[in-house]
């Protein structure tokens, strides 16, 4: 714990919850708000076209932690038709470095604290513990072919289409991850850790031209780490597996977040189980979710620069009328009330 200065305890709150979210869609681009209705706070799906009226609508995100807008010289490639092969990600710009870009730049600029206190849903759980984050490219490469054409030899190294090889590289990767998971599973102090692998994307071939096989193939991978594993450790951990789909495959590590755990944490969570025990009424959980300790979060860019961090925070719920992921708003109160009581007993500590 840093020395008190003049008699006050210093707490970050750190609330990484936006209010709206954008996710990428080949039809347009879908935007997450949240509405509250009956008690709870919905989880609302807008889907928006990509139309000149819809554009200004993207004015939005300016200023969220992640801004985006429309890239208008990628429409102009794509009207022109001289250009290569694009993604709905051509067409959105801005900054997409993610895992705790808000955090490390408060730690950065100066912003220090005896402790941080992370508001992410836990099912009132506390987690001083994360795992850390490597988001990986595998390659693979082809021969750009009319299909009258094209090959299929036996030898899948032979193909021409980077596609077709790239479903070889799925398989291996996809039999390594389940290995990976088995023997990365755990016991921490916070709960039962299994760091997971997940392809999130795949970009490959031109979508309105199938009549040529693919030169290039490319998918996107997240594999999560426990804390103090080396993130080149996992690249070679990948390549060695993909080279045996014998397709050529290369991988690069083009995102690398460690994992941490909090040191020192102790008055924190004891003031964060009073707390919630005077404005809940109980206890809260005695592990977080395993799904919890196996992620990312912010409390690890705390814990890495020397203060003791932990998160804790509601559940996620599902209403069972309508099968919408929304919050209680009961539970979001307590919440507020909590972290305002977990402050107040931080800088009494420090006065004593």
């Amino acid at each position: 714990m840093q020395k008190p200065v003049a008699g006050i305890g210093r707490v970050i709150t750190n609330r990484v919850n936006s209010t709206i979210y954008v996710m990428e869609r080949s039809s347009g681009l879908q935007i997450f708000t949240k509405t509250t209705m009956h008690g709870k706070l919905y989880f609302k799906r807008i889907e928006m076209a990509d139309s000149k009226e819809n554009k200004s609508s993207l004015n939005v995100m300016k200023g969220i932690e992640q801004p985006s807008q429309i890239n208008e010289e990628a429409i102009r490639k794509l009207r022109s038709g001289k250009h290569k092969p694009l993604s709905v990600g051509d067409f959105v710009k801005g900054i997409r470095e993610g895992k705790g870009f808000g955090s490390r730049h408060l730690v950065a600029h100066g912003v220090r604290a005896d402790y941080a206190l992370v508001a992410e849903t836990t099912d009132f759980g506390l987690s001083w513990f994360a795992c850390g984050a490597c988001y990986l490219k595998v390659s693979v490469p082809g021969v750009n072919q009319y299909t009258p054409r094209s090959q299929r030899p036996d030898n899948i190294r032979d193909h021409p289409n980077a596609i077709v090889k790239m479903a070889h590289v799925i398989q291996a990767i996809e039999t390594w991850a389940r290995d990976y998971e088995a023997k990365h599973t755990f016991q921490s102090p916070c709960g039962h850790v299994v760091p997971k692998v997940n392809i999130g994307a795949i970009r490959g071939g031109v979508p309105y031209r199938p009549n040529r096989t693919s030169p290039h193939c490319a998918i996107y991978v997240d594999v999560r780490i426990l804390p103090g594993e080396d993130p080149l450790g996992i690249q070679g951990e990948l390549q060695r597996a993909v080279d045996s789909a014998q397709a050529g495959a290369r991988v690069e590590t083009f995102l690398a977040r460690v994992g941490a755990v909090g040191t020192g944490i102790e008055p924190l969570a004891d003031e964060v189980k009073k707390a919630f025990k005077k404005v809940a009424g109980q206890d809260p959980l005695p592990e977080a979710p395993q799904e919890v300790v196996s992620m990312w979060r912010d409390n690890n860019v705390f814990n890495e620069a020397g203060i003791p961090s932990l998160t804790f925070g509601p559940p996620r719920r599902r209403d069972k009328e309508t099968n919408r992921l929304c919050f209680d708003l009961d539970d979001l109160v307590n919440m507020a009330n909590v972290y305002a009581e977990v402050a107040y007993a931080i800088c009494q500590l420090a006065k004593g």
